[in-house]
C-alpha cells in the first residue's frame, strides 16, 4: 500500500481541476484507474523514464497532433511513496484555470495564438486526404 504525496500540492490539485475541464475522459481514469493501481503498488501500465515514472492518459487524436505530446502523469516511486510530480502538457492545463483558453475547431487553445490556430487548421487539412 503506498501514500502519495505531492512535490507541488497546491499547483498539482489546479492541473487535475484543468484536466477534469479540458479532458473528463482523462480525469476519470486518472481518479478510478490510475490512482487506485499506485497505491496497490501496481505500475504495470507506467513506464520508467530516467528516475520518473508517465501514465499516459486517454488524449484524443486532434490534440495530441497539436501539442505534440499526450495527456500525462509523471510520477517517482520512493519506498511506500508515491510523489506526484505533475501532468502534462501542463502550460496548456494551467492556461485554461486562468480562463485564457477558447475552443478552436473542437481543440482548446490559448486565446490570440495564431500558432495554434495555424497548427490545428494544418491538421484538419492534412487529415482530409
Amino acid at each position: 500500500m503506498c501514500d502519495f504525496i505531492y512535490e507541488n500540492e497546491k499547483e498539482f490539485k489546479k492541473l487535475e481541476r484543468a484536466l477534469k475541464g479540458m479532458n473528463n475522459l482523462a480525469y476519470k481514469k486518472l481518479f478510478y484507474e490510475v490512482y487506485p493501481n499506485l497505491k496497490n503498488d501496481n505500475f504495470k501500465q507506467a513506464k520508467k523514464n530516467g528516475p520518473f515514472y508517465e501514465v499516459e492518459l486517454p488524449t484524443d487524436e486532434l490534440s495530441e497532433k497539436i501539442y505534440l505530446t499526450k495527456y500525462k502523469l509523471i510520477f517517482q516511486k520512493q519506498k511506500n511513496l508515491v510523489k506526484l510530480i505533475e501532468i502534462v502538457p501542463k502550460e496548456i492545463l494551467l492556461e485554461y484555470l486562468k480562463g485564457n483558453t477558447t475552443n478552436y475547431k473542437g481543440v482548446i487553445i490559448p486565446k490570440n495564438s495564431e500558432m495554434y490556430i495555424f497548427k490545428t487548421n494544418l491538421v484538419l487539412l492534412m487529415s482530409k486526404d
